[in-house]
C-alpha cells in the first residue's frame, strides 16, 4: 500500500444503498474471466481488456513484523480460505492481486532459500483463486520501502545511505535469488497467474535522483530476465512492473520498460491515493471540487481535473504506445458515515476514469474497506454498487451521482 503501508484502512460500521447510482445507471456483474481468454490471451492488451474490476488479498500474505509463524494473521485478519476468494468472485471481481513478504521466511544467502511450508502455503491461496476464476497476481510486497525493521531488504541506499554499486549487487542478487524460487514453483501454472516484479520501492518521499530511479528499472529487468530464464511457461508469462514508487508523475519521469525476449507481454503499474489527506490519513472528510476547503490544507488539489489529467498522461505516456496499464491500488479510507458519500464519489469517480481509458482497476482492501473477511460480508454496499457501475455500465464520468 501507500504511505503507511502496514496499517489497515480505518473500518467502519456497515453501509447500506448509500451512494445512489444517478438515475438511470446501471449495475450488472463483470464475471470471471474465462478460461478460453486465459489461454488464447497473446498479448498483455488481452489480458488487462479482461480485467475489468480487480481485488488486493491486502495484510494477509503480506502482514510481517510478528515472526513467520503467524505471518498471515498478523495484521488482524483471519487465515485465507477458499470460501473467501469465491466469495470475492460472486462479487463480480475477476483478478485478485496477492500481495506476499517473504523475507522472513527466507534462508541465509547466497541461496536464500524460501521456506517450503511458507511457499506452499502461497501456493494454496493461488489456487483457492484459481478455483473460484479468478486471474491471479503475485509479487514480493513488504519486502521494500516500509520502513519495518528486519523486514525490509529492498533498499535503494545502504547504511550509510549511499547508494553503491556494491550495495545494489548484493540486492539484485538476493532479489534474483526470490524471484528464481518463486517462478520455478509456478512455472507450469497457465496465464491466469501472472507476476509482479516490486511494490512501492522508493527513498523517502521527496524528488528521486537518477540513481533511484535507475536501481528501479535494474530491479525490474532483473525480474524480467530471471522470471524468463526458469523456462516451462514462465517463457512467456505475463509479467507486471512498477515505476518508482508507482507514482504516476515519477514513472513518467524515470521508468524505463525492461528489454524481453517476448513482445508485448508486459504490463505497467501504478498506485493511486491522491489526495492522501483525504484517502488515507483522514484529515480532510469531503472529496470533489465543489466540496474542497482551502483552510483544510489541500485547497482544490486531486480533485476531479488531477484524476482525468493523471490518467491521460498515463494513457498517453504507456497505453497509447503499446503498453497496458492497471491501477494496482487504489482506495479511501473509511472516515465516519457522514463522509462515506465522498468515499462513494471519490471510489467511482477514479474507477470510471480507469476504465475509461482501458487501465484495469485493482481495489486495495486490506480487510476494512470492503469485504468483511470473518462472516464473508460486504462492509459497504454502495462502494461496491458504485465499482460495478464504473466498470460495467454505459455512462459518462459526468453523470455519477454526486455526494449527498
Amino acid at each position: 500500500m501507500a504511505a503507511g503501508g502496514s496499517g489497515s484502512a480505518m473500518g467502519g460500521a456497515t453501509s447500506g444503498s448509500g451512494g445512489a447510482s444517478g438515475g438511470s445507471v446501471g449495475g450488472g456483474t463483470p464475471g470471471g474471466v474465462p478460461d478460453s481468454v486465459i489461454a488464447q490471451a497473446t498479448k498483455a492488451a488481452d489480458l488487462v481488456a479482461a480485467w475489468k474490476l480487480g481485488w488486493n488479498l491486502g495484510n494477509s500474505l503480506d502482514a510481517n513484523g510478528c515472526g513467520a509463524a503467524g505471518a498471515e494473521t498478523c495484521w488482524g485478519n483471519p487465515m485465507v480460505t477458499e470460501g473467501m476468494l469465491s466469495y470475492v468472485a460472486s462479487l463480480g471481481f475477476n483478478v485478485v492481486r496477492i500481495p506476499v513478504t517473504w523475507s522472513e521466511h527466507l534462508g541465509p544467502g547466497p541461496s536464500y532459500a524460501v521456506d517450503p511450508g511458507w511457499m506452499s502455503r502461497v501456493d494454496a491461496v493461488v489456487n483457492y483463486a484459481i478455483k473460484a476464476g479468478l486471474s491471479v497476481i503475485v509479487n514480493v510486497h513488504h519486502d521494500g520501502a516500509d520502513d519495518v525493521k528486519g523486514t525490509q531488504w529492498l533498499d535503494i541506499v545502504d547504511a550509510n545511505g549511499q547508494v553503491t554499486e556494491t550495495h545494489t549487487a548484493a540486492v539484485v542478487s538476493e532479489f534474483n535469488a526470490v524471484w528464481k524460487q518463486i517462478a520455478t514453483h509456478f512455472k507450469d501454472y497457465d496465464n491466469r497467474v501472472v507476476f509482479e516484479s516490486m511494490n512501492e520501492i522508493h527513498q523517502g518521499y521527496g524528488n528521486p535522483e537518477a540513481s533511484w530511479y535507475d536501481f528501479v528499472n535494474q530491479l525490474n529487468q532483473a525480474f524480467v530476465t530471471t522470471v524468463r530464464a526458469t523456462g516451462g511457461k514462465n517463457t512467456n508469462r505475463f509479467l507486471v512492473v512498477p515505476g518508482y514508487n508507482t507514482n504516476i508523475d515519477q514513472t513518467v519521469q524515470g521508468f524505463k520498460a525492461p528489454t524481453d525476449s517476448v513482445s508485448n507481454h508486459l504490463i505497467l503499474s501504478y498506485h493511486y491515493y491522491d489526495p492522501y489527506k483525504f484517502t488515507l490519513s483522514n484529515e480532510t472528510h469531503t472529496w470533489g471540487a465543489a466540496y474542497a476547503n482551502a483552510n483544510d490544507g489541500t485547497g482544490n488539489f486531486g480533485q476531479e481535473d488531477h484524476v482525468l489529467s493523471q490518467f491521460d498522461k498515463i494513457k498517453a505516456s504507456y497505453i497509447d504506445k503499446g503498453l497496458p496499464v492497471i491501477m494496482g491500488e487504489y482506495g479511501a479510507a473509511f472516515q465516519t458515515a457522514s463522509s462515506q458519500p465522498y468515499r462513494r464519489y471519490w471510489v467511482e469517480y477514479v474507477t470510471k476514469a480507469a476504465h475509461d481509458r482501458g487501465i484495469a482497476p485493482v481495489l486495495w482492501d486490506a480487510g476494512q474497506e470492503l469485504v468483511n473477511r470473518e462472516n464473508l460480508s460486504l462492509r459497504y454496499t454502495d462502494l461496491h454498487q458504485a465499482l460495478l457501475r464504473a466498470t460495467t455500465s454505459s455512462y459518462s464520468i459526468n453523470q455519477i451521482a454526486l455526494p449527498k
